[in-house]
């Protein structure tokens, strides 16, 4: 009898260990770290915001995770969690500069309206040309044609046979340049070697120096009024 009721208890025991073996599993499973999940990147990088860079460089987490194409694009898959800030780096080519270099990005899943599957996040990046490309389109009129052109004292060009003349020049963003017509050839123009100043901002651009000269009128000749003849006397005889 006593036997008998030691192997009913045992199994209950039993059954009831067996019965809470898959609880004491998931708690187990929910106290340990998530799993961190993809996500994918598209990166764009361009210049003046339109035109597409080659080979920037991209890193992730301090690490380089890749270069753009032709098109100035690259796709990256990264793994993290919802909400994590993704510290991104920016590596221009020569003769760019990254602007910014650091930047980060939030990872988030995208689902499009129509409940389709996750879409990627977008990152675009800038890489700002170093020098910058000014064209100046050089004019004189009236009594002068061809003149040598002064970019900042130099003799770099001529005008033309019709006073036209057109000067690059590739040079800093923000930096200032001198345009000069050099009339020493001729001391009677006027006005005698005409200047100008002119800033290129942060983009390529195209200046203008339209100048028009004038000889000095010649000196009036003073006419002599005609001097009329004596009047002549003719005596009269008076009978």
């Amino acid at each position: 009898m006593i036997k008998e009721k030691t192997t009913r208890a045992q199994t209950k025991l039993a059954a009831l260990a067996a019965l809470s073996m898959p609880w004491g599993f998931a708690a187990v499973m929910a106290c340990s770290d998530p799993e961190p999940i993809p996500f994918t990147i598209n990166f764009s990088v361009t210049a003046d915001e339109k035109l597409p860079v080659t080979n920037a460089q991209i890193k992730v987490r301090g690490k380089n995770a890749g270069a753009t194409d032709a098109a100035g694009e690259i796709s990256l898959r990264v793994k993290g969690f919802e909400g994590d800030r993704l510290p991104i780096g920016l590596i221009c080519p020569e003769g760019y500069a990254a602007k910014p270099s650091e930047s980060v990005v939030i990872l988030r899943t995208i689902v499009g309206l129509s409940g389709e599957e996750r879409r990627p996040i977008t990152h675009d990046l800038g890489c700002q040309p170093t020098k910058r490309d000014a064209v100046v389109l050089v004019h004189v009129g009236g009594q002068a044609a061809s003149l040598p052109v002064k970019i900042d004292g130099a003799v770099v060009g001529q005008t033309d046979n019709l006073g036209f003349a057109h000067i690059h020049l590739r040079t800093d963003p923000g930096s200032r340049f001198e345009v000069s017509l050099d009339t020493s050839a001729n001391d009677k123009l006027m006005p005698q070697n005409p200047k100008q100043q002119f800033q290129i901002a942060q983009s390529d651009d195209v200046f203008v120096f339209d100048k028009s000269f004038k000889l000095p009128a010649p000196p009036k000749v003073k006419r002599r009024r005609p001097v009329a003849p004596a009047a002549v006397h003719v005596p009269i005889r008076l009978d």
